[in-house]
């Protein structure tokens, strides 16, 4: 039986992406945060996604992806877990297969 794990979303990025490379300095890697809104009758509702890209689409993002832009993300789900002096912190982010910026914000 196979098996699907993807997402896609469309919303605004948050911030600037952050640029970093692999502990061995080989891998690019992009990080932003992605804004989803859905509105329930007279109320809007904004989830906020981490968004890791790494390669080629690092570098797409690093040069076109600005604050508030429109964007496109194909990816999928990967949950994590790390210590944090004595407390464990959990963080579920959406590594990117696909990125599309769809315009910026004016």
């Amino acid at each position: 039986m196979p098996y699907l794990n993807q997402v896609i979303l469309l919303g605004h990025a948050g911030g600037e992406p952050k640029i970093q490379f692999s502990k061995d300095g080989n891998t690019k890697i992009a990080k932003f945060s992605l804004a989803t809104s859905e509105k329930y009758k007279d109320k809007e509702e904004t989830q906020w996604h981490n968004i890791v890209c790494f390669t080629h689409n690092a570098d797409f993002v690093e040069k076109y992806l600005h604050k508030g832009g429109l964007v496109e993300v194909v990816g999928t789900v990967k949950y994590s877990q790390y210590d944090k002096e004595g407390t464990t912190i959990y963080r579920t982010d959406i590594v990117a297969d696909k990125v599309l910026v769809l315009g910026s914000k004016q």
